[in-house]
């Protein structure tokens, strides 16, 4: 990357005692790129287009704000800012008439604060003259969002600090403007790419997940973790069969991964998924890789899945229903929210295979079956560490006793479906976390609890497709276990996709 020829202009920008402040270094930006995806030492590309405007940075303020100081989800806070512009509110909200350009930039925006979150926040720090947080919490998030704009995006400077000051005047922090360009104008020269560089990855992880993620892979696969979690995700799509999918490969420009997904590679000008060819066929869904895997790995060892009665649990957003429903079986979809059922219904329809398809709005804890099921799925509600590339804003919502909870739950909802699960039948059992506690160690327990089921081992065919030479990985490990148990990593060999964990087991008695 080039550097900027723009450095940040003085009028609106800039005044005297601000220039004063920053001191003598006011050399132009060596814009920071990691050297590959997920190095820390090196540059995420920018994906979206430039946004010239104060319109999108004010929407992606009010998401991280509703994200980082409120504790909202992200994709709610998103949803919120993007739609409540609409119909007759249109122009009262920071979200109210964006253009599509817009709202991709503010999206990357965003994501790009929350996957570096924890080493923005600690160069930020490192430029103040008093070495502390900034205060109040919204001046900090917009010296990060300008900070993000500055060394991981392909922004020019003068954009970032100009938008930057004139969101701090439009957010009531015009008596800190000074100050604000000072610290601006510092992050543009060398000295503010030094602080960023500097900052630990490490740092940006809770120290507890850390040190669960060591205790449990390694220090090397740990880092390794932390490295491919900050990474930008692909996009990836399940489709209907193996041989659509070489269709489609042809046909969208992307790469076979795994048994029947493909990769699209990251655009700018993507167009939205809903103007993909073979979204409106139904002949694909949006559905992660190592996310696919376990439903495909276990058709691989148990057999065809045609006219199984099957029990998919906590099954929204509904890419293992859809997966299992193609594959003939009769499929019971059991979810808590209703709203993220009417999803599942509605992919269901456009696949085709609604008549496979029933869908229960129920708690799987109170749920009762009338008969038994050939097969049930349980992709069990989790941390989520797995997904920090697509949903960075775990870290900031999880901490260690919420997953203790969320074992505690998880090992009540397996107890709970055994019993559904007809003898002979088989027990899928997901998460997306990659703590063991949630994923190995969780389904070890059971099976000491539980003398009636046996582990059964995955095993991959010929039919998967990797993704790369495993040798070039910082991690190279086998995807299953010595126990066959099926465990992905964020970005490593052989899917690069989310983490994943995956267990099946064969219920043998009663």
């Amino acid at each position: 990357m080039t550097q900027d020829k723009n450095p940040p202009r003085q009028g609106a920008a800039g005044d005297k005692s601000a220039d004063k402040s920053a001191g003598k270094n006011t050399g132009k930006t060596t814009r920071f790129f990691p050297k590959a995806e997920g190095d820390p030492k090196g540059p995420l590309k920018a994906r979206a287009p430039v946004a010239e405007g104060l319109s999108a940075r004010m929407a992606a303020f009010d998401v991280l704000k509703a994200v980082v100081i409120n504790g909202a989800q992200l994709d709610h806070a998103l949803e919120r800012v993007f739609d409540a512009g609409k119909g007759a509110n249109a122009g009262g909200h920071s979200g109210g008439g964006l253009s599509d350009q817009d709202r991709r930039f503010v999206h990357h925006l965003v994501m790009n604060v929350l996957r570096h979150y924890g080493r923005l926040d600690e160069a930020c720090i490192a430029l103040t003259d008093k070495k502390k947080a900034i205060k109040p919490p919204e001046l900090r998030l917009i010296a990060l969002l300008a900070m993000t704009q500055i060394w991981l995006m392909e922004v020019p400077d003068y954009a970032a600090v100009d938008t930057a000051l004139r969101l701090a005047i439009k957010k009531g922090l015009a008596r800190q403007k000074g100050f604000l360009n000072a610290l601006l104008r510092r992050a543009t020269c060398e000295d503010g790419v030094k602080a960023f560089q500097a900052a630990s990855l490490s740092g940006h992880y809770p120290a507890w997940l850390a040190k669960l993620w060591r205790t449990d892979y390694g220090k090397d696969a740990a880092d390794a973790i932390m490295n491919g979690s900050v990474s930008e995700p692909d996009l990836d799509l399940t489709c209907r069969d193996a041989a659509m999918r070489d269709v489609y490969a042809q046909k969208l420009d992307a790469l076979p991964v795994g048994f029947a997904g493909l990769r699209l590679p990251k655009a700018a000008d993507r167009p939205p998924i809903t103007d993909l060819e073979g979204y409106e066929e139904g002949d694909w869904w949006v559905q992660d890789a190592a996310s696919a895997a376990p439903v495909a790995l276990m058709a691989a060892r148990i057999g065809d899945l045609s006219g199984k009665r099957i029990l998919d649990v906590c099954a929204a957003p509904g890419g293992k229903t859809l997966q299992l429903a193609v594959a003939g079986a009769d499929v019971t979809a059991l979810d808590i929210s209703a709203g993220r059922m009417r999803r599942v219904e509605e992919n269901a329809d456009r696949i085709g295979v609604q008549n496979r398809v029933n869908v229960v709005v129920a708690d799987v804890l109170t749920y009762e079956c009338d008969k038994p099921f050939d097969v049930v799925v349980l992709d069990a509600p989790c941390t989520a560490t797995g997904t920090l590339r697509r949903n960075p804003d775990v870290l900031l919502h999880k901490a260690l006793g919420q997953m203790h909870e969320l074992v505690a739950l998880q090992s009540r909802m397996l107890t709970h479906v055994a019993s559904s699960v007809a003898v002979g039948g088989y027990l899928l059992y997901c998460t997306c976390s990659l703590q063991k506690q949630e994923g190995e160690k969780q389904i070890d327990l059971f099976l000491e609890r539980n003398a009636s089921f046996s582990a059964e081992r995955f095993d991959f065919s010929d039919k998967f497709a990797a993704l790369g030479d495993e040798g070039v990985d910082e991690l190279s490990r086998p995807v299953i276990d010595s126990s066959g148990y099926f465990r992905a990593l964020p970005a490593a060999y052989p899917l690069r996709g989310d983490g994943f964990f995956a267990a099946l087991l064969k219920k043998n008695k009663e």
